[in-house]
């Protein structure tokens, strides 16, 4: 098909008879007018991952590497699923800062296949670096805290670092942007090991059905006041924060230790039940600097007016950086 997408000539066209469109529709929002890219531009698309609510492809346009979502086909039916994508997408469009992944821009023929572009980032995401890491010994671990032995690209400390800076711009607008989803997953790297959040939006649906407490992949992040269901502010951010530096820590899922193998593993319900009455936390490895440590703590304070800002977790991560 020389190179041009798929996407625009079978599968995703074909889910609707008419275009349809619903409320605040980006497409014809003039600001966003800017931004769209004619399906045509796209072009060598090749799918790279598959989630619940949403497709990622690898594509290039203009000459530069771009990684595609579009909501899946099923998704791309449901009004409430349409409106959210749009929501993300209005969101990234507003976002330019380099410790964020670059909104390029939108394409769609029709309601149903309305995609969004952004930067592609070379080295995937920390959740893959910190299991490739897992698999190392050891003695041989290139993905270390100390910002002096960076052979490898990058520490711990600087991603870290990098992520702070991202939260410290989405706690400044007003009123203040929530991420509401920050986890080794959401952290992308690029070709030179820099770190940059992604993902503000497709994961976010699903906290719109309730099922933010049904699989690990979100409880364990997520705040104390959040899982009641309380007021929350940009501080639940701030402790999910907490649980990413215990992912790097630990190179592995928090509680990972309690819900593997289901040898008397503790379900979602049961995590999500203990960290709303602050009886549980994630753990750390006995070599974990001090000062991540103490950071950590502070993120993870059960009341959220202990934890620090993100301006000042990212000063404290920068002066570790120089070190």
């Amino acid at each position: 098909n020389n190179g041009t997408p798929t996407h625009g000539s079978g599968t995703y066209k074909g889910t609707t008879t008419h275009g349809g469109s619903v409320a605040n529709d980006i497409r014809f929002d003039p600001d966003l007018a800017r931004f769209r890219i004619p399906q045509e531009h796209i072009q060598n698309v090749t799918l790279l991952v598959k989630g619940g609510y949403g497709v990622v492809f690898r594509a290039t346009c203009h000459g530069e590497d771009v990684a595609m979502k579009q909501l899946l086909p099923s998704k791309a039916k449901d009004q409430h699923a349409i409106q959210e994508f749009m929501n993300e997408i209005r969101l990234c469009a507003r976002l330019e800062h380099p410790k964020i992944v670059r909104f390029v821009g939108i394409s769609w023929s029709t309601l149903h296949d309305l995609a969004v572009l952004s930067e592609f980032m070379a080295n995937g995401d920390v959740t893959d670096l910190l299991k490739a890491e897992r698999k190392r010994s050891p003695k041989d671990r290139v993905f270390l805290w100390d910002p002096r032995h960076n052979n490898f690209g990058t520490s711990k400390t600087a991603v870290a670092a990098d992520v702070a800076d991202a939260l410290c711009f989405l706690h400044s607008f007003m009123p203040t942007i929530i991420h509401r989803d920050l986890k080794s997953k959401n952290v992308l790297m690029g070709a030179n090991w820099d770190a940059k959040l992604s993902d503000f939006g497709i994961s976010r649906v699903a906290s719109n059905d309730n099922t933010m407490t049904s699989n690990i992949g979100t409880v364990a992040w997520i705040a104390p006041e959040v899982l009641t269901g309380g007021h929350y502010s940009e501080k639940a951010d701030i402790y999910s924060f907490g649980v990413f530096l215990s992912e790097l820590d630990t190179l592995e899922s928090p509680y990972a230790e309690m819900t593997e193998k289901n040898a008397g593993g503790f379900s979602n319900a049961r995590i999500a039940m203990m960290v709303s009455e602050g009886a549980l936390q994630p753990t750390f490895t006995d070599v974990v600097p001090s000062p991540i440590l103490d950071l950590a703590q502070k993120c993870l304070s059960f009341r959220d007016v202990n934890r620090p800002t993100a301006r000042d977790v990212a000063a404290t991560l920068r002066a570790l950086c120089k070190v």
